[in-house]
């Protein structure tokens, strides 16, 4: 597990998880209070699929470059979607 966000401040949250056979990130954020925003750290290695766990930006900012650079799926609970 690597911490890439949000270690010690709120924004650009994110946390990737490699497991043996599969790579999955929890959310991936944007650091909203700086101009323009920035994202997390970047990912080292490839990202199956992400879990997000809400919509707010410092969760889910950079996720649409996330998606599109890995072509992996989003997952979240109906109410996030």
């Amino acid at each position: 597990m690597e911490f890439l966000g949000a270690l010690n401040c709120i924004g650009a949250s994110a946390i990737h998880v490699n497991l043996e056979k599969i790579s999955m990130l929890l959310d991936y954020g944007a650091k909203t209070r700086e101009r323009p925003p920035k994202p997390p750290l970047p990912i080292k290695g490839k990202v199956d699929f992400t879990f997000l766990t809400h919509t707010h930006l410092d969760h889910s900012g950079f996720l649409p470059a996330i998606t599109k650079k890995f072509n992996s799926f989003v997952y979240c609970t109906d109410i996030t979607m």
